[in-house]
């Protein structure tokens, strides 16, 4: 059996290079069928069903696919909102945790929408700050992504 991949992936999806070697490569691979950047989106989006808390290796592969074809369809434009997410991805918050863990500990935190991979690492985040009580309540649409210690759902 394949190990299941989480929400939190280490590794990009597209390796890191020049941008110039970025758009080229991108520009210059289109995808191995002529798919329509609609059709290409729509497979995406059913390639991995909601709710779904891991990914399998075979399932990863298809999204890595399926993301590459999208950007060679989509031309210099794709690849500049790819390298625009990219940087989005890799901006960081100077927080200063002793303020954090103050401000917090001993505290009764409610959190709405705890179960999702986003609701989930604030989660995991909040309990290291050691509240008294820390909460999570949802829709109850899907079951959450990684349970965190000491939170009731």
């Amino acid at each position: 059996m394949q190990s299941p991949r989480r929400c939190r992936r280490p590794a990009p999806i597209i390796r890191a290079c020049s941008e110039a070697e970025f758009l080229g490569s991108v520009v210059n691979n289109p995808p191995a069928r002529p798919y329509s950047r609609d059709d290409l989106i729509t497979r995406l989006a059913g390639a991995v069903p909601p709710g779904m808390p891991a990914l399998s290796d075979a399932s990863w592969d298809i999204l890595q696919r399926r993301t590459a074809d999208l950007l060679a369809v989509s031309g210099v434009a794709g690849a500049r909102e790819l390298r625009r997410f990219q940087e989005i991805r890799s901006r960081t918050l100077d927080v200063d945790r002793a303020a954090l863990q103050r401000a917090h500990q001993g505290s009764r935190i409610l959190v709405t929408g705890g179960t999702g991979c986003i609701g989930s690492t604030l989660l995991a985040e909040l309990a290291a700050l050691q509240p008294a009580c820390l909460a999570s309540v949802s829709r109850g649409v899907t079951a959450a992504w990684t349970s965190v210690a000491g939170v009731d759902y």
